[in-house]
């Protein structure tokens, strides 16, 4: 099981960061557009989470502050993108 698991999270991985450097090279974006269509789809998958199971919890700022720095993470891989071929980009987060 682990190892269909860990196949399956490497090849979402490499789906990703394929689609992400697709839509930073094919189209002229700007970074806070990319990160709007994400988050857009983030929160479909976030809402039926919360529809499905009681989400309470005491770590709201900690999580709020974690918001904030996965953006600044996002705003800093499709500057990466926009630079570097995605494969590059794969092998660089493989050694991380």
């Amino acid at each position: 099981m682990w190892f269909a698991f860990t196949i399956g999270s490497a090849l979402l991985w490499g789906m990703t960061n394929v689609g992400d450097s697709t839509l930073v090279k094919k189209y002229n974006l700007s970074p806070s557009t990319l990160l709007w269509v994400q988050n857009s789809i983030s929160m479909i998958f976030l809402i039926c989470i919360a529809l499905l199971f009681p989400v309470q919890t005491r770590f709201a700022p900690l999580l709020m502050v974690c918001a904030v720095s996965g953006y600044l993470g996002d705003l800093f891989l499709f500057w990466i993108l926009k630079r570097l071929e995605v494969s590059v980009v794969n092998a660089a987060w493989s050694f991380l």
